[in-house]
């Protein structure tokens, strides 16, 4: 019995250091060398940089509209990933002005860790308080991934006009839990990652989008993958019932997948969105 039991011990104590190693590791999202810019891409821009409330400072990239827009559009990467990710969708630069910005603890933006949701709202409301200095008052926020929830974590009090979200989650809590694969050890998983969070103190009940969607009165498009494995098109459902003026466009396509499986229907639904609502 007791060499069960120590197995048993040694299996647990296992299960909760390998997953808070894990956790760890999550919150220190790699660092990727920036290999393009917008003078790539032939756009007119300018490097700009902001500090959030919390006085991290965070690297962006104005890009300015060939047809000298008065209205500017806040991109928001998503996970792991940086501004350069976004510039896959600097075909807005056509009618509205860009900014594109790197996430804390992403890119060239400073920052020792993410919290996935949890302080990146103080991001976009940097971002667009930056912005409304600079003269802009229109401003809408497009965002993929983590990039989507965030901005319906910020949106109200950032003051966005219109916003569309690519894959957003509709509860933190409940993508750690998840992340894991393991029916059996959720619990355990779910306790580890609940144990992360308390020691960042993140607050896991203040990261709820599908919550928080609830309080934003500006237009809302919701794309999400029917075959989404990382975040379900539930999610996406859910943060839809919940809100106060949305459009839900489901495509059959997986995890931030849907530009890539829909790219002219994809650019002409968010064009003719921002023109409408921006």
């Amino acid at each position: 019995m007791n060499v069960i039991l120590k197995i048993i011990v040694f299996f647990v104590v296992f299960v909760i250091v390998g997953t808070l190693v894990v956790g760890y590791l999550s919150i220190k999202p790699k660092r990727h060398k920036m290999e393009v810019s917008p003078a790539e891409y032939g756009f007119d821009y300018e490097k700009v940089s902001f500090l959030t409330s919390d006085g991290i400072k965070l690297s962006g990239w104005l890009v300015h509209s060939k047809e000298n827009s008065k209205k500017v559009i806040i991109l928001c990467h998503g996970y792991g990933c940086s501004k350069q990710d976004m510039l896959e969708f600097s075909w807005l630069s056509e009618k509205f002005n860009l900014l594109l910005f790197d996430f804390r603890a992403h890119g060239e933006s400073e920052g020792g860790f993410t919290s996935h949701g949890w302080l990146e709202f103080r991001d976009v409301i940097a971002a667009a308080n930056f912005l409304r200095n600079k003269g802009y008052n229109e401003i809408g926020g497009f965002g993929i991934s983590l990039g989507a929830a965030v901005l319906l974590l910020a949106a109200d009090q950032s003051n966005l006009k219109a916003l569309v979200v690519d894959s957003p989650y509709a509860s933190l809590e409940q993508m750690i839990t998840r992340t894991f694969k393991f029916p059996l050890l959720k619990n355990v998983f779910g306790f580890a990652g609940r144990l992360i969070a308390r020691l960042l103190r993140v607050n896991l009940e203040e990261v709820k989008p599908a919550q928080k969607v609830k309080e934003i009165k500006a237009p809302l498009l919701i794309i999400h993958g029917k075959f989404d494995s990382f975040i379900p098109v539930e999610d996406a459902k859910l943060i839809h019932r919940n809100a106060n003026n949305a459009i839900l466009w489901i495509v059959e396509a997986e995890h931030a997948q849907s530009y890539f499986v829909k790219r002219t229907e994809y650019k002409e639904r968010v064009i003719a969105f921002f023109n409408k609502n921006l």
